[in-house]
């Protein structure tokens, strides 16, 4: 299942920019296509300023508007077109280097990205919105260090942005600074972040320190704010496992195979929930699904022959078994499956055949196996 990334976008209601031209501040059409784009009707908006524009082409604000628009249609050409048309005629304007900064990281154009972000801050040096979108362009790039720096000094500028502190959570993440990661994601939530991402990767972390409960609540916190997202649901049910509330797990995986059908991951947990409630046959339907998505996977094939084993089914077993050890001949979980099998069905030869093998890979293992055949 991949880890879907949140599109970063700065604020985009028209009301709050605050930069408008004597003539935009009394025109009807400009009005109008400022009440468009508030009602989220971008292209509307787009032909209203174009008339208003063969009045007033030297408009910056119009222009401006009309980039948003752009932007928000992800028509970064044209976007950035208007947002180089509004700094061409007004050099200073901060607001447009940095979404014509924006524009061109989306269009993954990064190093015009960061040189536009960079005239954004010689007009206006502690400009949040700069060294944030100067991270973005760092991280799209894997440059997580340079674009650490960069979200830290926007955070220093601008404290109460609580998706900067998100994005330096997911930085030190790929850092693998897990303790700080778990910080800026922290940080992230207690500033009220409601984009379900922060909450699922903090829950992850949570349930890696063994904070079942924390995961639990932040993880359906994420479903809510993101009912779509497939691998919340996922993370819910696997942790729900952990605590050992199957049904609820159940529930979990079956809302993430609604999402996701295709992937194998959450047919796995599914049947790890009928399993760990000792629900051998439940369980064998849902590692057979794994299997069809995914054939080679050693570790639903594992799963399969021990629920088939404890379901008392040899034959059955015995073949999942065998079918691992064809796609691993060292997988030391179908050796010894196959071990305690023979020891089930009375067989010293085959157990102890399987024994040799373990004493070879896994002495823990082997010695787990030896103690069942002594007691045969």
């Amino acid at each position: 299942m991949k880890h879907v990334v949140p599109r970063a976008t700065l604020i985009l209601v028209l009301l709050l920019i605050g930069a408008f031209s004597s003539a935009s501040q009394t025109n009807a059409l400009f009005q109008q296509g400022l009440e468009e784009f508030n009602r989220r009707e971008y292209s509307k908006s787009i032909d209203t300023y174009k008339q208003y524009l063969t009045q007033f082409p030297n408009d910056y604000s119009a222009h401006f508007n009309v980039g948003l628009a752009y932007y928000n249609l992800f028509n970064y050409p044209l976007a950035e077109s208007s947002f180089r048309s509004a700094v061409r005629i007004k050099p200073e304007y901060v607001r447009a280097h940095v979404y014509l900064g924006s524009t061109l990281s989306f269009a993954n154009r990064y190093n015009e990205a960061i040189a536009a972000l960079m005239k954004a801050l010689e007009f206006e040096a502690n400009s949040a919105d700069a060294y944030f979108e100067i991270g973005l362009a760092h991280y799209r790039q894997k440059n997580y260090s340079a674009a650490l720096q960069a979200y830290r000094r926007s955070a220093e500028i601008d404290p109460s942005k609580a998706d900067t502190y998100y994005r330096i959570g997911a930085t030190l993440f790929w850092l693998d600074k897990k303790v700080d990661a778990q910080a800026g994601y922290e940080r992230a939530v207690s500033l009220g972040i409601k984009n379900g991402f922060a909450q699922y990767e903090l829950a992850r972390l949570y349930a890696g320190n063994q904070r079942y409960i924390d995961a639990i609540r932040l993880l359906k916190e994420a479903v809510v704010i993101l009912p779509d997202y497939a691998l919340a649901y996922y993370e819910l049910g696997t942790t729900y496992n952990q605590v050992k509330q199957y049904p609820l797990a159940i529930a979990a995986f079956n809302s993430a195979i609604k999402l996701d059908p295709k992937s194998a991951d959450p047919h796995l947990g599914l049947g790890n929930s009928y399993y760990n409630d000792d629900k051998y046959v439940d369980s064998i339907p849902h590692y057979q699904k794994a299997l069809e998505i995914s054939p080679k996977w050693e570790t639903a094939a594992n799963y399969l022959g021990d629920a088939y084993l404890y379901s008392n089914q040899p034959t059955q077993a015995i073949a999942a078994f065998n079918k691992v050890l064809l796609i691993n001949p060292k997988n030391t979980g179908a050796i010894y499956g196959l071990g305690i099998l023979h020891v089930r069905q009375k067989n010293i030869v085959l157990a102890q055949q399987q024994l040799e093998k373990l004493d070879l890979l896994d002495r823990s293992l082997a010695d787990k196996l030896r103690e069942k055949i002594n007691a045969m």
